[in-house]
C-alpha cells in the first residue's frame, strides 16, 4: 500500500515521465524509419530531387507493361529513363530546345500510329481537329487513358527535344577533305615489310619479380582505368531442399494405388463406392486431369519426344496396357497406351476463311451470321475445290491473315510443334490425320475454312499416352533435416573459423560470387537473391560474417569476405589485371636492353635466334600482322621508313620488333577525297547520341540510393 501511495503523490510527475517517453519512441521511430522529407528521396540528379513516391509509381507502371519482371529491374529501368530525362532536359532548357504545340502536332502527323488512325485522320492525312476533340473527350470522360496519354505525350515530346539536340550535335561533326584524304592514305596505302620478333613467351613469367608497390603505383598512374563501384565478394553453400529416398517410396506407394479400382466410403450416401483407377477409367482424360500435377495432352508423341524413362518403359506397350509406377526425373508416373497411328511430323496446307459473327477471327466489319458463313463457304468450295488457281484467287481476295496474298498457303508445320494453345483442334486433325491432296470445309473456332493438304512428310509411329505424373516433394521431415543441416552449418561458420574448411569436412560445395554491385539481384547458382545482395551491403556488415537465407529450392549459407568501396580498386582486386600488364613492360626493358646494339634485320635475327618473316599489304587501318595479331606500333612504324631503312627496337603487344621497309606502294591521287571524308564524318556522326549522352551522366551530379530502397 505504501508503494501505491507513494505513486499517487507523484501522479503527476509520472504522467510527464510516460508522456516524455513516448515522444522520445514516435520521434526515434520516424528518426529510424527516415520519417522526414529526405527520407523519401530516392535521389538527387544535379540538384533536382526524385521523389520515393513518384518514383514507385513508374516502376509499377514498368512492372505492369512488362508482366514477367523483378521489382529491382523494373526499378532499373525507370533509373535510366529518370537519369536521361534529367541530364538532357538541362541541357534543352539551356538551349531553348521546346517542341511547342505545333512541333507536337507535327511530330503526331510524321508518327503512322496516329496519322494512319482513323480516328485522328480525314482523306488518309492526321487531322489536328480531330486529334484534340478526342483528346478533350478522354480528359472529361476518362481520366485513366487520359493521364497514360499524358505519359505517352511526355516521351513523345522528349524523343523529339533529344533528335532536336543530336541533330545539331552532328550537324558539326563534320570532316575536311584533308582528313577524307587520311582516311583515303591509311586505308589504301600499302607497305611491305622484313621483320623480327622476339616474343615475349621467350622469357619466363616465374623470372620476373613484379612487387606490391609497382602494381599500386600503375594504379595510381591509371587511375581512369580502374575506377570501381562499390562491390562485396561472397561464399556460400546451397543446401538443396530435394526428396529422401523415403519420399519417392512413399509416393511410389500412392501413386500405384491409383492405378487400381478402389473402394471409398461416401460420407453422403454412407454407402461404399468403388472408384476405378487409371486401368479401368472410363474417362481417362478427366481421370488424368483430377488426379495428376501435370494435365492430359490429347497428342500423339513420336520416339523423339519421349524421356529416356519414358522410351524404357513404355514403348512395348500395348494399347490399353498401363506400366508403373516408373520414375521420370522428379515425378512418379503412371502411363496408359491409348492408341498408336502413322502420323506426318510435317504437312503443308492452305486455307481460305470466313468468319462469323462471334468467332475469333470476327472483326469490327465481320458481319455474317454462321449460318450465312456456312452458305458462303459451300458455294466457294464448290468453286475452288478442284482448281488451285481459282483457290489461290480468292484467298488472296478475302483471306485477312497472314496468308493474304499467298494463295492461302500456310506452308510446312511440324505436328511437334503443335498445340491447343497456339492452333485449333479441328483444323489440325485435318492437316495430320488426313491425307495429301484432301480439300474440304472445316469449322474452326476462328471461323469456316476451306483446307487443302498439299504435301505430307516423315510420316511415323505416333503414340498416344494417358500418363498420371505426381511430383515428389520433400516431407516434413526431410525438411526439417535440411534446415537442420543447414543451421548446424551456419553455426559452425562463425567467425575465426575457415568457412571452406568446415565445409569441407562435410563434403559441401563452396561457391564464389565475386564483384557483387550494390543494385545487382542476381548470384551465380542462386539467380534472384536480392536479400542476400543487401545483406552484404549493409554498414554493419563485416568481413567474415555469416547468415542463412531462405532461397528458391532450398537454403543458401553464406559468408561476406570482401568489401570494395567506390573509388580506384585495391591492389588485391586487380593484380590478375597488372601483373600481366607489368611483366610484358619489364620483359620489353630486358630485350631491348640486351639487344639494343643490334642495327639490322640480318644481326638481330642472328643475335636472337629468331628468323626474320615477311608481311606484304600491310595497311595502316588494319595494322595486323599474319600469324602474330594485331600491332599499331610495329606498322606505324614501317610506313615512317625510307625504303630499305631499319627501325629501332620497337616494344610492340606481342614481343619487341625490328622492322625494315621493303616496299611501300602508295595509293593513286584522286580528284578529290569527299566520299572518304563522309565516311568519317558518317563514323563520327554514329558515334553522336550515345558519345554526348554518356559525357553528360559523367559530368552529372548524381547522389543515387536505390539500394536502400530496392
Amino acid at each position: 500500500m505504501a508503494i501505491l501511495g507513494s505513486i499517487r503523490k507523484r501522479g503527476i510527475f509520472l504522467i510527464l515521465v510516460i508522456g516524455l517517453a513516448l515522444f522520445a519512441f514516435v520521434v526515434g521511430d520516424i528518426f529510424n524509419r527516415g520519417g522526414g522529407p529526405t527520407s523519401q528521396t530516392l535521389a538527387t540528379i544535379n540538384g533536382e530531387e526524385v521523389s520515393m513516391e513518384s518514383f514507385s509509381r513508374e516502376v509499377d507502371q514498368v512492372e505492369r507493361q512488362y508482366g514477367n519482371i523483378s521489382s529491382t529491374r523494373a526499378a532499373n529501368i525507370v533509373w535510366d529513363r529518370k537519369v536521361r530525362q534529367a541530364v538532357l532536359s538541362e541541357q534543352f532548357d539551356e538551349l531553348g530546345i521546346d517542341l511547342g504545340k505545333d512541333g507536337l502536332f507535327q511530330t503526331l502527323a510524321s508518327n503512322p500510329g496516329f496519322s494512319q488512325d482513323p480516328r485522328f485522320s480525314t482523306g488518309g492525312q492526321f487531322d489536328q481537329e480531330k486529334f484534340t476533340e478526342w483528346i478533350a473527350d478522354l480528359k472529361q470522360n476518362d481520366p485513366n487513358t487520359f493521364a497514360i496519354w499524358e505519359s505517352q505525350e511526355d516521351g513523345i515530346i522528349n524523343s523529339a527535344r533529344e533528335r532536336l539536340y543530336f541533330n545539331l550535335i552532328k550537324a558539326g561533326s563534320g570532316a575536311t577533305i584533308k582528313e577524307g584524304e587520311l582516311e583515303y592514305r591509311m586505308e589504301n596505302d600499302k607497305a611491305d615489310i622484313k621483320y623480327v620478333q622476339i616474343p615475349y613467351q621467350s622469357i619466363l613469367d616465374s623470372t620476373i619479380v613484379v612487387s606490391d608497390s609497382e602494381i599500386e603505383q600503375y594504379i595510381n598512374d591509371h587511375e581512369d582505368q580502374f575506377e570501381v563501384e562499390a562491390s562485396r565478394d561472397m561464399q556460400y553453400v546451397f543446401f538443396s531442399e530435394e526428396p529422401s529416398d523415403d519420399d519417392f517410396s512413399a509416393a511410389k506407394e500412392v501413386l500405384a494405388k491409383l492405378a487400381e479400382d478402389r473402394v471409398e466410403y461416401n460420407d453422403v450416401s454412407k454407402l461404399s463406392d468403388t472408384l476405378p483407377g487409371l486401368k479401368n477409367a472410363a474417362n481417362y482424360a478427366e481421370f488424368i486431369n483430377n488426379n495428376s500435377d501435370i494435365k492430359f495432352e490429347d497428342k500423339f508423341k513420336f520416339e523423339e519426344q519421349l524421356s529416356v524413362a519414358e522410351k524404357e518403359e513404355l514403348l512395348s506397350l500395348s494399347v490399353n496396357e498401363v506400366k508403373g509406377p516408373y520414375k521420370d526425373g522428379k515425378y512418379f508416373k503412371l502411363s496408359k497406351l491409348i492408341a498408336i497411328e502413322e502420323v506426318p511430323d510435317s504437312v503443308k496446307t492452305a486455307h481460305i476463311i470466313i468468319p462469323f459473327q462471334g468467332s475469333l477471327a470476327a472483326d469490327a466489319q465481320t458481319t455474317l451470321t454462321k449460318e450465312a458463313a456456312k452458305s458462303k463457304i459451300d458455294s466457294i468450295f464448290r468453286l475452288v475445290r478442284n482448281n488451285k488457281d481459282k483457290f489461290a484467287e480468292v484467298a488472296d481476295s478475302i483471306n485477312t491473315d497472314g496468308t493474304k496474298g499467298k494463295g492461302g498457303d500456310i506452308g510446312w508445320m511440324k505436328y511437334s510443334q503443335i498445340n491447343d494453345e497456339n492452333f485449333d483442334r479441328d483444323f489440325s486433325d485435318f492437316m495430320y490425320f488426313g491425307n495429301k491432296g484432301d480439300i474440304d470445309v472445316v469449322e474452326t473456332k476462328f471461323g469456316y475454312h476451306i483446307i487443302r493438304v498439299d504435301d505430307q512428310k516423315d510420316v511415323k509411329k505416333g503414340y498416344k499416352f494417358a500418363t498420371l505424373a505426381q511430383e515428389v516433394i520433400p516431407s516434413e521431415n526431410t525438411s526439417n533435416d535440411i534446415f537442420a543441416e543447414a543451421t548446424k552449418f551456419e553455426i559452425a561458420s562463425g567467425k575465426g573459423v575457415v568457412f571452406a574448411d568446415v565445409a569441407k569436412e562435410s563434403n559441401y560445395n563452396v561457391r564464389q560470387a565475386r564483384n557483387i554491385k550494390a543494385l545487382d539481384e542476381n548470384l551465380p547458382g542462386l539467380s534472384n537473391q536480392r536479400s542476400i545482395v543487401k545483406w552484404a551491403f549493409e554498414e554493419d556488415a563485416e568481413i567474415g560474417d555469416v547468415k542463412r537465407f531462405n532461397v528458391p529450392g532450398g537454403y543458401a549459407v553464406v559468408q561476406l569476405t570482401a568489401k570494395q568501396a567506390e573509388g580506384i580498386a585495391g591492389p588485391e582486386s586487380v593484380k590478375a589485371r597488372v601483373l600481366p600488364i607489368l611483366r610484358k613492360q619489364k620483359k620489353a626493358a630486358q630485350i631491348i636492353e640486351k639487344y639494343k646494339g643490334e642495327t639490322t634485320i640480318t644481326g638481330l635475327s642472328s643475335a636472337s635466334g629468331q628468323v626474320a618473316r615477311t608481311a606484304i599489304d600491310l595497311s595502316m587501318k588494319t595494322p595486323t600482322l599474319s600469324g602474330v595479331g594485331r600491332e599499331p606500333k610495329v606498322v606505324g612504324a614501317a610506313f615512317g621508313l625510307d625504303l630499305g631503312q631499319s627501325s629501332g627496337l620497337i616494344e610492340g603487344d606481342n614481343g619487341v620488333f625490328m622492322v625494315e621497309l621493303t616496299k611501300l606502294e602508295k595509293a593513286p591521287d584522286l580528284d578529290n577525297y569527299v566520299t572518304f571524308a563522309n565516311t568519317v564524318r558518317n563514323q563520327r556522326q554514329g558515334k553522336v547520341n550515345t558519345a554526348v549522352y554518356n559525357a553528360l551522366k559523367e559530368a552529372a551530379d548524381i547522389e543515387d540510393n536505390r539500394k536502400d530502397f530496392y
